[in-house]
Formats: C-alpha cells, structure tokens, sequence
C-alpha cells in the first residue's frame, strides 16, 4: 500500500512538471529534430550556453521529433521554441517573435533525367534545416510538381546523409543546401530554389514581458558561422502550407 502510494506521488510529480514547465527555473527551449537528435544539439547548444550566460538561469536545450514536437507545441511545453513557419497554423499558446536567418542557399539535388521524371515516385529526402521545414518543403515540390504528401518526405539528420542518398541511388530527390551540394556538382543536379532560409522564435505568451524582451535582446546580439536572428515582421504567407494542416 505504502509503496503504491509513493508510486502515486511520483507520477503526480512527473506530471506537474510535464504540464506546468513555466513553474519552474530553467527555460526549455524546444527545437525539432529530424532522425538525429545528436546532430541537431550539438547544432544548437551553444545558443542554449549563450542565453544561459546573459540571462544567468539555466537553459534546456530539448530536441523532438515531429509529432512530438507538434504535440509539445500544441500543449504549452516550452518557454521558447524555434520552429518552422508552417507552425504558426497550429492553435498553441505562443506568438512569433524572431526569425532565424540561415545564410545558405536551399537547393534540389538529383542525379539524371529532369526534375519531374525524378519525381515520379512521390519520395524526397530531405534536411527539414536547409529549408523552412517539411510542409514548406512539401508545399514547394507540390507547386513545382503537382500533389505532393508530406509523407513522402524523408527526414535525414544531416546534409551529408542527403547528398549520398541520392548520389548512392537510395533517394531519387534530395533537399540540402548549395553549400553541402557544391563538392558533388560534377554528379549531380542541382536547382537552386528562390527565398533565404528563416525559421521562427515562438514565445510562450505566458512569459513575463521583462523576460521575454531579454530573451529577445540576447538572441539578436547572438552570431554564427550557421544563423543569426533578425525582427520578425510581417508573419510569412501561409496560405500554401494550409492543405497540409489537419
């Protein structure tokens, strides 16, 4: 019975803390992930070791992959979430902030044959990063090719790993950026695709306004080899990603 009991309280426990993040001291900081969750903190821990070094207060960095992301989003987990455009359709309690400026240029890599006849399988590999995340990327071969499922859509946790599905043959279409395309031009084809990379800071709306506009400060005076951030302005055009949001 006693130790019932104790199980009880434990659970109680978890789950206050999986319901009610911004109770506590340390920020969360959610980023999505494709398949390598090592890859992408180590892409992003030093921006967590930065705004843990200005705002004096411990900051977890937590990567998931889509849904559960998604579903962290929907429900309120984070105090802050860097997360692609096509999330601003989905009811969650946050507002959009910041954009995140990646200065590489986005392109579609194949081997032979044109870009259409490479599409007949209704498959591409991609690295959700060097674009503006999967319904962006689904939305953009849909424009370019016709109906496009985002199930299609192969998450890969690195450029590298794109370059050399398609290159070994595994994947007909791949989705990198110029930068990791560039050494392999002589084998491969490659389409530039038009816009800058940009994905969005989301705040939690039940962050103080102190806090929030700190937060913000420090994330515009944060520079690297791979983003930056700059001021939101005017939300991007959603109207292509809606028929991809239940």
């Amino acid at each position: 019975m006693r130790s019932g009991k104790t199980l009880l309280l434990a659970l109680v426990g978890i789950l206050t803390l999986w319901v009610s993040p911004l109770r506590a001291e340390t920020l969360v900081f959610g980023v999505l992930v494709s398949s390598e969750v090592r890859d992408t903190f180590l892409r992003f821990r030093p921006l967590a070791l930065f705004l843990e070094q200005d705002l004096g207060r411990k900051v977890r960095l937590q990567p998931l992959p889509w849904p559960k992301f998604e579903q962290a989003f929907r429900q309120g987990r984070f105090h802050l979430a860097l997360a692609s455009p096509g999330c601003f359709l989905l009811r969650a309690p946050y507002r959009g902030v910041l954009r995140m400026e990646d200065p590489r240029t986005p392109v579609i890599i194949f081997r032979r044959g044109t870009l259409r006849s490479n599409f007949s399988g209704g498959k591409a590999a991609v690295w959700p990063y060097s674009y503006e995340g999967y319904l962006a990327q689904a939305a953009y071969l849909s424009s370019r090719l016709g109906a496009f499922s985002p199930k299609g859509v192969r998450f890969l946790g690195a450029e590298p790993l794109v370059v050399f599905a398609v290159l070994n043959g595994k994947e007909k279409l791949g989705m990198v950026s110029l930068r990791a395309a560039r050494p392999y031009a002589s084998r491969l084809k490659i389409i530039r695709l038009e816009g800058k990379v940009r994905w969005v800071v989301f705040f939690h709306r039940r962050l103080s306004p102190s806090l929030a506009s700190r937060i913000k400060s420090v994330l515009l005076s944060y520079r690297s080899r791979e983003f930056f951030f700059s001021p939101l302005g005017t939300p991007p055009d959603l109207s292509p990603l809606r028929g991809f949001v239940p």
